[in-house]
């Protein structure tokens, strides 16, 4: 194809023939159109250097007085409207520049005070104050100035230019990006080929390559600048830092909640990908970590609660990625088993890990415990002493294991937060942070008819316990305080987030690392009555997961329903190992990359097994369905739930007794029994071994126990009564069904 050219042609000699050999491809006659046409005067600039400032400085401190705002400095406004975001509606004043203004120049333009050495070059540059986007959010923002979409997947200037017209350098790129010290939000996205296509790129590259671009080491110099994120070599496998949180609800995160800040985690939904239906098996620390771990479902991996620990040759998904290879690093919170084996700590090393460090249950966010005792941490077996802020703490410890890892292997860290458990506790430099806003109260909070109707019994006598609005952890605990010091404690781990970022950049793994983020459960506040986790709502059960990295799809939102049982899957798919038998949930890595399954699951289990400690909470199971949630009680008399979640996301209307749902409760029914039916052992409730009376007063003067659902009174009269004991399929007309025994 290239037999023709000399023996070092430029690029853009190379980019001639590549149109040619493509025919009726459009590159040709972009090239050719380049190359061919005449203007009315010459170029004058042969170089073109672009200052994009996220963030500022605004234009009304610069260039562009505006001597109105001055007048209305602090007048309240109201600005509402179809396009308007949460940032820009509601409320707000007219604040004025806090510079002033001079005319500077024989063409007395406007500039700011600021502009010290601006003001003697003032008329060689021309100012253009029309420019408007359509968005006040950074990325959204960002994306329409560079590639003129505001929501991304668009070619970058710099890409456009480079795709039609190619370069004369011959070993320099067509366009560089210098982010000074982090991406702008929205990442690559900015500067990338977008739409422009892989395949186009893959060609480029080709043709780049066969010009004598390439470097010594065979690194091609600034290409990187217009490749797709998705254009990766595949003969290195991928690195991976998965950071779990602990009791982080699905909408703790500050693109979906106004209330709170979290910039880090933002830009990973910006950049990479947001799984807004992710959830967990279970809403309890260590039956969900379990599961993590070993890619299994509640009832099969065996560990049921805080209590019990893994099953003997219980296998974890790092040591497969120790197998291929990897070196894995565990940093925080392991919590699996309160009763160690005789002559073994709660915290010691466990399998699968090159590296270690972990501390005793639950852990504490100061280095001092409440009772005054030293706080220790245990490092690759050695026990040390806690140093000081735990969320600050362990980061450093991640930062410091990728600093001294043997850079040739891949590796994988686990960086797993006590943050932002109860009882929260957040860093010294957060303490007042928030203090301007307020923490809306759950309209489900109240304690009136019109909540409680159709919710069973325990929930409204729950509202009255340790895990419930009137009597919180019985005390006299304030739950919208108790949330506003949650929201302060995740700060630090989005500030933790920031410093793995600017390690990965610092360090040139920003390009061949997938960084992933979940909660380990959700937490209640005030919704329902109730507070903490353990039930099936989706504030307790739904979790966030985002994911961030090269080849997954920018600022994307996978609605699929993912689990906590997925990401061990997920991460060896990234790390090309194949996943063993006994996995029960599937990768996500293609779903993050964009792609669709329509194979993927139909519904969740959900399974929490009562505990004597916490006796309020019933034993739950539930299966959750893109568009159901149906909710069953073991061992308790009381009602079953089922909400339709595309009109009711809050959970209010409990439709089991609507005829008209009855044979969506038959189906889900059936499906759940089948679900827990696949267990290892069999069906099997545990019961584990009561020490005490458990948590089970109540306060004298709040609300009081919950009466009989009203579907289920009767006045005596009725002679039989047994049809309710029939399968539900029969009642529906689905099937003649047999009837329950006598």
């Amino acid at each position: 194809m290239f037999n023709h050219f000399h023996a070092n042609p430029t690029r853009r000699e190379a980019l001639y023939g590549l149109g040619a050999g493509l025919g009726s491809v459009a590159l040709s006659s972009m090239l050719q159109g380049a190359s061919s046409r005449v203007v009315h005067h010459p170029a004058r600039a042969k170089r073109c250097i672009f200052l994009m400032m996220e963030g500022g400085p605004s234009h009304i401190d610069t260039f562009d007085p505006k001597p109105e705002l001055t007048k209305r400095h602090l007048q309240r406004f109201k600005r509402s409207g179809e396009r308007e975001s949460a940032m820009s509606s509601g409320e707000r004043y007219f604040v004025q520049s806090p510079f002033d203004f001079i005319k500077a120049g024989k063409s007395g333009a406007d500039i700011s005070t600021e502009w010290i050495h601006l003001k003697e070059r003032v008329d060689d540059i021309c100012f253009y104050r029309g420019a408007q986007v359509d968005s006040v959010n950074h990325p959204t923002a960002c994306y329409q100035l560079n590639t003129g979409n505001r929501f991304g997947g668009d070619p970058g200037i710099g890409s456009w230019v480079t795709y039609g017209l190619g370069t004369e350098n011959e070993n320099l790129p067509g366009f560089v990006v210098l982010p000074r010290t982090a991406y702008p939000q929205g990442g690559a996205g900015n500067w990338s080929n977008g739409f422009i296509g892989k395949a186009a790129v893959t060609i480029l590259i080709s043709v780049l390559v066969g010009c004598s671009d390439r470097e010594e080491g065979g690194q091609i110099s600034g290409l990187e600048s217009a490749a797709p994120k998705n254009a990766q070599p595949v003969s290195k496998p991928k690195n991976v830092i998965y950071v779990l949180t602990d009791d982080q609800r699905y909408d703790e995160l500050g693109f979906m909640n106004p209330v709170i800040d979290t910039p880090n985690m933002d830009r990973m939904a910006a950049e990479g990908v947001h799984f807004e239906n992710a959830f967990v098996t279970t809403a309890l620390c260590s039956p969900s970590r379990a599961s993590i771990l070993t890619g299994q479902y509640m009832h099969n991996h065996g560990v049921v609660d805080n209590n019990k620990p893994p099953r003997d040759g219980t296998i974890f998904f790092p040591e497969y990625l120790q197998k291929a290879g990897y070196n894995t690093a565990f940093v925080g919170k392991w919590h699996m088993g309160e009763l160690a084996p005789a002559g073994r700590r709660l915290d010691d090393p466990q399998p699968g890990f090159d590296h270690w460090v972990s501390f005793a249950g639950q852990g504490h966010y100061s280095p001092i415990k409440p009772n005054g005792e030293q706080s220790m941490l245990n490092i690759n077996g050695d026990v040390v002493k806690q140093k000081g802020y735990i969320t600050d703490e362990l980061t450093d410890y991640a930062v410091d294991w990728l600093d001294s890892r043997d850079s040739e292997e891949p590796f994988f860290m686990y960086l797993s937060h006590k943050a932002v458990h109860a009882n929260f506790a957040p860093a010294q430099r957060h303490s007042d942070q928030y203090a301007d806003r307020t923490i809306p109260v759950p309209a489900s909070q109240a304690d009136t008819p019109e909540n409680y109707e159709g919710k069973p019994m325990w929930v409204k006598n729950q509202r009255n316990s340790w895990h419930g609005v009137d009597f919180p952890y019985h005390s006299s605990l304030d739950v919208q305080a108790y949330k506003m010091r949650y929201h302060r404690a995740l700060s630090a781990v989005d500030e933790s987030l920031g410093r793995l970022f600017q390690w990965l950049e610092d360090n040139g793994h920003a390009d061949d690392t997938i960084v992933m983020l979940m909660g380990d459960n959700g937490f209640m506040f005030g919704e329902h009555g109730l507070i903490d986790k353990r039930n099936a709502y989706e504030e307790s059960m739904r979790v966030p997961l985002l994911a961030w990295g090269n080849g997954l799809k920018s600022n994307h939102v996978v609605k699929e329903i993912a689990a906590n049982i997925d990401i061990a899957p997920t991460i060896l798919d990234i790390a090309g190992v194949e996943s063993p038998e006994q996995f029960e949930g599937e990768s996500l890595y293609s779903l993050a990359q964009g792609e669709s399954d329509s194979q993927w699951r139909d519904d969740l289990l959900y399974e929490y097994y009562w505990e004597f400690n916490y006796p309020s909470t019933p034993t739950t199971f539930a299966l959750r369905t893109d568009d159901y949630k149906f909710i069953t009680y073991h061992g308790l008399w009381d009602t079953e739930e089922l909400y339709d979640m595309r009109t009711d996301p809050k959970e209010m209307h409990n439709l089991i007794h609507d005829p008209e749902s009855l044979a969506v409760v038959a189906d889900l029914r059936s499906k759940l029994f089948a679900r827990l039916g696949d267990s290892r052992d069999g069906l099997s409730v545990p019961y584990t071994e009561k020490f005490s009376h458990g948590a089970v007063f109540r306060e004298g003067e709040r609300s009081k126990a919950a009466e009989f659902p009203e579907q289920w009174l009767r006045d005596g009269s009725e002679q039989d009564l047994r049809n309710f004991m029939k399968p539900d399929k029969f009642r529906a007309g689905l099937s003649k069904g047999k009837p329950a025994a006598h």
